[in-house]
């Protein structure tokens, strides 16, 4: 029998004895049915796989079964929160809500309470406090422990989020879910091997899976690996055809080779499957990152228009109605936009309790200015603005870094800072080495430098990738003015 076959009859036995272990426990949580019971640990263990559609189904089931599950009902509010409407998520916790005032059992009611203290915000100040009293009362306790990892994860404190996962992994070797916190953790370090290690041994724990599919491919997409990237992300829809993130990844592989229409494509159509869910929103947003990162003004600033006016709620629409403006050049009216917004989220909670929201705000601001140094030619503000971002963002993960990076590299190119230039986009390129606007600067910069093997070996790398993309990409002509200066370079 071969190793791979081996590995999956083990991976499945130790699922089944997880299942039936978890499944023949005492019950920990208040319902009047024993029924309700097993189906709330399907729907909690499908959640967690990321399941979400079998996750309502089993979820529901339970709480017809009985209505006072508080628990289920919390579980079902978190299921709404990752894929429904924001009324279908509202609507579902205020009941959850409802039916935690109900337990008696106070240590039942906080671990309600702390579930849903990820999902709003009312309960999100009251986190600390559950987790001071829980993690005396329930120290072990999954919840308390993922609470308190993910909070962690959040606060960018990788090593105190990492201590929790392996804690969490003594207790429960099976919680398979662990490892793919413990992989993005690394990733986001830029540890990208130690990251796919992590999510392989996610993908083994969890052969029937999408998720771990989904996670290694974003992975290798941040290395620039897109035909193993590609590959992990249709295993995952081979597994799960509704798991949206893995398509719009999948879209996302094309959009960074250069093939937008075919990327746009499965956006606009995926799109239309999603609409009203938070999937929408992130589409639209792709969208808009799409069209400015290829430089496709006139598209870029149609998808600004429909992102502020299909989400005129959110910051990044009256953000894209500014930038909608620049590019107009209605600098006026783009300028009070922006000063406006950034007045209104001086004030938001978040921005003024907390260093990140600070710093949050700060880059939105700069980017903003940034970009409007640059339609206004004023370059040297501009490098110094993307500089400015280039630096605030030093404890984000490197491949986060990359459009901030870009956007320096080119104003650094265009003030002829050569040198500088070079470093900037071979920084990018040491993490993917197969990004479009870093490899075109990095080819001029190299040539205007004299280092022309690197401008040659850069140079072959960018045609093999535009041999697939759109004939009329901006990226397409500004390679062949390249490919022009290249041929006139002396040979080593």
């Amino acid at each position: 029998m071969r190793k791979s076959v081996v590995f999956t009859v083990v991976a499945i036995a130790v699922a089944a004895w997880f299942l039936a272990e978890r499944f023949n426990k005492p019950r920990e949580f208040t319902t009047t049915s024993p029924e309700a019971y097993e189906l709330y640990l399907k729907g909690d263990q499908a959640l967690n796989a990321y399941q979400w559609l079998r996750a309502e189904h089993f979820l529901q089931e339970a709480l017809q079964i009985d209505p006072s599950f508080a628990m289920a009902q919390a579980a079902l509010a978190e299921v709404y929160t990752a894929y429904s409407t924001k009324e279908t998520v509202k609507e579902a916790i205020a009941r959850a809500d409802s039916l935690t005032l109900l337990l008696e059992n106070e240590t039942e009611r906080m671990l309600v309470e702390l579930r849903l203290s990820r999902l709003t915000s009312e309960y999100r100040a009251n986190q600390d406090s559950l987790l001071q009293v829980l993690a005396k009362r329930q120290p072990k306790h999954p919840l308390v422990i993922v609470t308190k990892a993910r909070r962690a994860g959040e606060n960018q404190d990788a090593e105190k989020a990492e201590a929790l996962w392996h804690e969490l992994l003594e207790i429960d070797p099976n919680y398979a879910n662990a490892y793919n916190f413990l992989g993005y953790l690394a990733d986001a370090q830029g540890k990208y091997d130690e990251a796919i290690s992590y999510l392989q041994r996610y993908a083994f724990l969890a052969p029937d899976l999408a998720n771990p599919h989904d996670s290694l491919g974003e992975i290798l997409m941040h290395m620039g690996r897109y035909e193993d990237a590609e590959r992990e992300y249709r295993k995952a829809l081979e597994i799960q055809p509704d798991f949206f993130n893995s398509l719009l990844m999948l879209a996302q592989i094309y959009i960074e080779q250069g093939r937008v229409k075919k990327g746009v494509d499965i956006l606009e159509k995926t799109r239309d499957q999603i609409a009203g869910t938070k999937f929408e929103l992130h589409v639209d947003y792709m969208l808009v990152n799409t069209y400015y990162t290829h430089k496709l003004d006139k598209e870029c600033g149609q998808a600004c228009v429909r992102f502020f006016t299909s989400h005129s709620e959110f910051f990044d629409s009256a953000h894209f109605r500014s930038y909608h403006l620049v590019n107009n050049g209605e600098f006026d009216e783009a300028r009070a936009v922006h000063d406006s917004l950034i007045a209104a989220a001086a004030e938001y909670k978040w921005v003024k309790e907390s260093e990140k929201g600070k710093k949050w705000l700060e880059r939105k601001r700069n980017c903003f200015e940034a970009n409007f140094a640059e339609k206004l030619n004023e370059l040297d503000s501009a490098a110094a603005l993307w500089e400015k971002c280039v630096v605030e963002t030093a404890n984000l993960p490197p491949h986060e870094r990359n459009g901030f990076k870009t956007n320096y590299a080119e104003v650094l190119l265009k003030l002829g800072r050569h040198e500088e230039a070079f470093t900037q986009a071979g920084e990018i390129l040491s993490i993917n080495p197969n990004l479009i606007r870093p490899l075109m600067t990095y080819v001029s910069a190299a040539a205007s430098l004299g280092r022309y093997d690197e401008a040659r070996q850069a140079m072959e790398r960018l045609d093999a990738i535009l041999a697939n993309a759109d004939p009329d990409l901006p990226a397409q002509a500004t390679a062949e003015n390249l490919r022009s200066q290249i041929s006139r370079f002396p040979s080593s």
